[in-house]
């Protein structure tokens, strides 16, 4: 049976058992004089010692889309606490000035993103019990059952407050996890490069997966937990779901990363494109269950 996990024990235990693989991003949004959080699916990647901030490439489209339409996109922050670890504050995070990579080519088949994680924000993830993919494993592999884990705009708590300095704007992203049966491409969704391809349930059961973009999708045999690929794109009468698999975009990161170090060794003197190490920094206050706070 194909369902979206109910809350409860059931979804503690999924928690338990991949929760420290999902990261989301979350910042306010400002048009004109109306202000919300946005939220984001996404992972990390680990690459040698530096670790990326992993999503797909049309969310960081739409994030440059949303600044090229004259909006106000701020106050991000990586949200890490949907694992065992037990700190519950969001982290602050310099995604303006991080170093990014995305590819977003639905004709090709790809869809993938990377934003690079500073030092200290990596040590503040990893002491939150944080994992990182370190491997890119075959998607084409015999599972015994797959899931995907994400963070849906259905289950995105929203609150806005009239404060006599303006408007204090909270929000949260609580996690969903959806189980997802394996299948062959539908004819007319083929593309060039490789995808993965799943169905998820009904609407009844499932609900809109709207928000699940740049969820991990995992492969489960046994005590076996492998990340297979992101989800990228989905068809919503077929209910049939597409993942971008990691063996297909990492190599891609990988050649980016080498190109990005060879133009910082030929030009010593350029602006660096990533946010700049330092001091640990410190996490941001919130109330329980990591409620984003800001004023707008």
């Amino acid at each position: 049976m194909i369902y979206r996990l109910p809350e409860g024990d059931e979804m503690e235990e999924v928690l338990r058992e991949y929760g420290d693989y999902l990261v989301g991003l979350g910042a306010l949004v400002q048009v004109e004089k109306k202000a919300f959080p946005d939220f984001s699916s996404g992972f990390i990647l680990a690459i040698g010692k530096r670790w990326y901030w992993t999503t797909e490439g049309h969310v960081i489209r739409d994030l440059q889309r949303r600044v090229e339409a004259g909006q106000s996109v701020s106050r991000f922050h990586l949200i890490d606490w949907y694992g065992t670890g037990n700190n519950e504050n969001a982290i602050p995070f310099d995604y303006d000035n991080a170093w990014k990579y995305w590819v977003y080519n639905k004709e090709e088949g790809l869809d993938f993103g990377v934003v690079e994680v500073p030092t200290n924000v990596k040590d503040l993830l990893q002491a939150n019990n944080v994992k990182a993919v370190e491997k890119s494993s075959d998607y084409r592999k015999r599972f015994g059952s797959y899931l995907m884990l994400g963070l849906p705009e259905d289950d995105v708590e929203r609150e806005l407050r009239q404060i006599p300095v303006g408007v204090n704007v909270r929000g949260r992203a609580l996690p969903s996890a959806m189980h997802i049966a394996k299948t062959r491409c539908p004819k007319g969704h083929q593309k060039p490069h490789p995808r993965f391809v799943g169905r998820v349930g009904s609407h009844e059961e499932v609900g809109n997966i709207v928000g699940m973009s740049g969820c991990p999708i995992f492969g489960v045999k046994g005590a076996t937990r492998e990340v297979l690929a992101l989800q990228s794109s989905w068809d919503d009468r077929s209910r049939v779901i597409f993942g971008c698999p990691l063996s297909v975009f990492v190599p891609m990161v990988e050649k980016a990363i080498r190109t990005k170090k060879a133009e910082r060794l030929m030009s010593s003197d350029s602006p660096r494109s990533r946010a700049p190490l330092g001091t640990a920094l410190p996490r941001s206050s919130a109330s329980p269950g990591a409620m984003l706070t800001a004023f707008a």
